[in-house]
């Protein structure tokens, strides 16, 4: 579960990919963005780990003394984490708009249903003790993040391409029924001798 919940940020994409200007271009910048992250993911997990190996704990931040470089790394986290949240709660927010029947645009009702997510939200991360957010990052990783970023995307996909087959097949056999339908009727009126 807990490795799942690392690639949670991937179940946004389609989201992502309607919102932006040219969603023609989104698999190239995606793709390059990977072949730039890659490399530092890979570098930067072989030094910390080669370096640190029993020494690192489960929060990594405690493995660090106090000091500047710790103050440094969490206003990085913090950041981070401001900005992923709001990315990662804009398809939730558009859902609950459709769902409210809210218009796109600056108005009071979105401000008003938006404020009330972000209560929600708070209110969820003020129940969950700290001690036991590994747990819920494990049940969440395990169970949403799975279904939406392993499971849900290749069997939409396959029903999505499954009743396009279906319709342009329906389509085929109406346009060949009809032409066959129309030779028919070309046989009877013509003159019998």
């Amino acid at each position: 579960g807990i490795c799942a919940f690392a690639f949670g940020g991937h179940a946004l994409f389609p989201s992502l990919q309607v919102n932006v200007e040219k969603p023609g271009g989104f698999a190239r910048s995606l793709f390059v963005s990977y072949m730039a992250l890659v490399p530092v993911y890979i570098v930067f997990a072989y030094t910390v780990f080669g370096n640190f190996a029993d020494l690192v704990q489960p929060n990594v931040l405690a493995t660090f003394g106090a000091g500047i470089a710790q103050d440094i790394v969490r206003i990085a986290v913090s950041l981070h984490l401001l900005f992923h949240f709001v990315i990662v709660l804009n398809p939730v927010s558009q859902l609950f708009d459709y769902a409210m029947s809210v218009a796109p645009g600056l108005h009071l009702r979105r401000a008003v249903v938006r404020t009330f997510q972000m209560l929600i939200a708070g209110w969820i991360t003020l129940a969950v003790p700290h001690s036991d957010f590994l747990c819920v990052a494990r049940l969440v990783g395990a169970s949403t993040v799975t279904a939406l970023t392993f499971s849900l995307p290749s069997l939409l996909i396959l029903l999505l391409t499954a009743k396009r087959v279906t319709s342009v097949d329906r389509r085929s056999s109406r346009s060949s029924s009809r032409s066959s339908t129309s030779g028919s009727d070309a046989e009877n009126d013509a003159p019998r001798r």
